[in-house]
């Protein structure tokens, strides 16, 4: 008899385009996510603060068709070593606090922004990414995801712990135990993070998954998606990272199945390449959540 696994709300996407003084027009970057049922991701982490407007500006356009939430975490320049974070569960293309946000230079060094079109699971702000939660030793980590837990084995014992009712906030408390678990061993910083790329390898089979995180120290990308869905841009003194390209800078697509760990703006941990590559395209994907709805 086949093992029957936890039905928990999955997938969401999202277009992208520019922010052009309080409106909105579409961009030719970014396509790869038009009508598709995935969210989208933004992070930047860099030596020096750097002014993100422009790609954030790129990211929250579009919220009339993917109206169901955005976030941001972000830490602005100068302001000691807590994110702000902010969500809202409300289409980003009218909403007064993406506009006033942008009007103003946002210089920052490390930023995890996500806007949100649900297939699956109500508009409300619990469900908002990105998600915020501490581990033992104090370090705040936020958590943004896209794709879809077809197999949520691994994290069904957090379901419990989440706010919302979506697969991906319970990804987060996973990522944290494995964090101090290694912190209780004495590892040390290299066992740490080796720990929780462990964690994302074992996650990574059955399901599709875009990863953006942080820890209050470094900045985690992964994806396992062989459909180039998560992408990287070399900046001056760091790193950016996206879904797709936001600009017509020289953007790649990330390693599939190896987490890349940055701190400062430099690379500071690769993973070990690892199995559960997801292959199914877009309408296979599509397919797949309709028969995990049911």
């Amino acid at each position: 008899m086949a093992e029957s696994v936890p039905r928990v709300n999955g997938a969401c996407g999202v277009y992208v385009g520019t922010y052009c003084r309080g409106s909105f027009r579409v961009s030719s970057f970014g396509r790869q996510q038009e009508g598709t049922t995935m969210c989208m991701m933004l992070g930047i982490d860099t030596k020096e603060p750097v002014r993100a407007n422009e790609l954030m500006e790129a990211l929250y356009s579009h919220g009339n068709e993917h109206p169901n939430g955005w976030g941001l975490a972000y830490l602005p320049a100068g302001d000691g070593v807590q994110p702000t974070i902010i969500r809202e569960a409300q289409n980003a293309a009218v909403s007064e606090r993406v506009q006033a946000i942008l009007r103003e230079p946002v210089m920052t060094a490390y930023l995890i922004a996500h806007i949100r079109r649900a297939s699956v699971g109500s508009t409300r702000l619990e469900n908002c990414h990105p998600f915020e939660g501490k581990d033992r030793a104090g370090r705040r980590w936020v958590l943004a995801h896209n794709g879809t837990l077809f197999d949520p084995r691994k994290t069904v014992n957090y379901l419990g712990q989440r706010q919302g009712s979506t697969d991906s906030e319970a990804i987060l408390p996973y990522l944290i135990d494995a964090s101090n678990a290694a912190d209780a061993q004495g590892l040390g910083e290299e066992g740490r993070l080796e720990a929780v790329d462990r964690a994302v390898a074992a996650l990574a089979p059955g399901n599709k998954l875009n990863l953006l995180f942080a820890d209050g120290n470094h900045t985690f990308a992964y994806t396992n998606d062989a459909n180039k869905t998560l992408w990287r841009l070399r900046l001056d003194d760091g790193w950016a990272f996206a879904t797709a390209p936001l600009d017509e800078r020289d953007w790649e697509p990330m390693p599939v199945c190896q987490l890349l760990v940055v701190r400062d703006g430099s690379v500071v941990f690769e993973g070990r390449v690892g199995e559960g590559v997801f292959t199914a395209d877009e309408a296979e994907y599509e397919s797949m959540i309709d028969h995990m709805r049911g």
